[in-house]
């Protein structure tokens, strides 16, 4: 029987190719009538006899219950920045209500469609993973003024474990059937002697899946093409951050490694930085949970830990300086139980921590003032 359950109303998220696809897949069971949509010149058209709505509209139509669940497709999890899942469970949608279609469900045609259909599961219980971001330096050669991992106080030669980072990997292996992008990230990957290493086992582990390296590009002013012979070999991409004092340099590092063959991105550049922190510690932890938008964007690891998100790894370094008297692990470690499953890291890391009272609250809730509201400066920003 389909994981679907016993409903028939389905509304889908977003409105493209490989959602046609699901839509003929399901309408031979199911009433599939409506295309979420965040764009709003696709609001009221109707494509293959769907409605085509806002996303405010599926809210309307679950509450009012002229849908039982909707269906979030492959690679379209993220809306405004964050998890469509959580989006969705921050407003009302029940866990149970909102369902994920696998790639294989969309697009195997050596499946039948029962056995497609068969594979939508809720999706909390998905086994696919859209981004998983590897730190193996806690080094960087630059050392970056209000750096948001404050890699600047973690010292030289200060790297991941390769041996404890490669069983994990093996294990992260075994929990997900599908992982579309890994970045090999830090602090400065190119510092770490085993970096060629992680490329290696990454693809080995994962060969369909697209590998980036996270760099800073400064020391790839002086590698030579034999040094980046690896890149080529495990297929690569490197994305170069642009730092103010690279203007003359940034032109040159492009054509070389364009002269190499090394796919590369250069990034915008950083002449800010975002705050991401108040050591004040005073933010309610349930409510910077609710309002977070980095939650389940990716998965962090460092050795055998798991991290929902950066903030942890990151006010680590920062305790090495500023005593935040933090005793929440807020991690999971992949060695403490043999099995471990998706729903297992779901909910391990799926929760508020102690960690959540540090992050920089930029949020202000929407409210149409009263007439004695307006004269009371907390209801201002100032």
């Amino acid at each position: 029987m389909s994981n679907i359950g016993a409903c028939k109303r389905i509304a889908i998220f977003f409105y493209n190719e490989k959602v046609k696809r699901l839509v003929e897949l399901l309408r031979n069971t199911y009433e599939v009538e409506y295309i979420a949509e965040d764009n709003h010149f696709l609001w009221g058209k109707k494509p293959n006899q769907l409605t085509v709505v806002s996303i405010a509209k599926v809210f309307q139509l679950y509450i009012n219950k002229k849908i039982d669940k909707v269906v979030i497709p492959w690679k379209n999890s993220m809306i405004q920045g964050q998890n469509l899942y959580c989006y969705l469970l921050k407003y009302g949608f029940e866990e149970s209500d909102v369902l994920y279609a696998p790639y294989r469900s969309i697009f195997d045609k050596n499946l039948s469609d029962k056995d497609r259909i068969n594979l939508i599961n809720i999706y909390n219980m998905k086994d696919e993973l859209e981004c998983l971001d590897i730190i193996i330096s806690n080094s960087c050669d630059i050392k970056c003024k209000n750096c948001s991992l404050f890699t600047g106080l973690a010292g030289d030669n200060n790297f991941a474990d390769f041996e404890i980072s490669k069983v994990a990997l093996r294990k992260i292996k075994s929990i997900y059937s599908r992982i579309d992008e890994i970045h090999i990230t830090g602090g400065e990957p190119f510092l770490n002697p085993d970096l060629s290493k992680y490329c290696r086992i990454i693809r080995e582990f994962f060969p369909k899946t697209k590998i980036f390296i996270d760099t800073n590009g400064v020391v790839l002013k002086t590698l030579q093409m034999d040094d980046c012979s690896f890149l080529l070999q495990y297929d690569i991409v490197l994305k170069v951050a642009y730092f103010p004092e690279y203007d003359g340099a940034i032109d040159k590092l492009h054509i070389k490694l364009d002269r190499w063959g090394i796919r590369h991105q250069i990034r915008h550049e950083k002449y800010y930085f975002e705050k991401y922190y108040d050591f004040a510690g005073k933010r309610d932890i349930n409510d910077a949970f609710f309002h977070c938008k980095k939650r389940f964007r990716k998965l962090v690891l460092y050795e055998n830990e798991l991290f929902p998100c950066y903030t942890p790894f990151a006010l680590r370094n920062a305790e090495r300086l500023i005593p935040l008297q933090i005793s929440d692990k807020s991690t999971m470690d992949l060695f403490e139980k043999q099995n471990v499953s998706n729903k297992d890291v779901w909910q391990s890391l799926n929760k508020s921590s102690e960690y959540c009272r540090f992050c920089y609250d930029s949020l202000v809730s929407w409210k149409n003032l009263k007439d004695e509201e307006k004269r009371d400066k907390k209801n201002w920003s100032v």
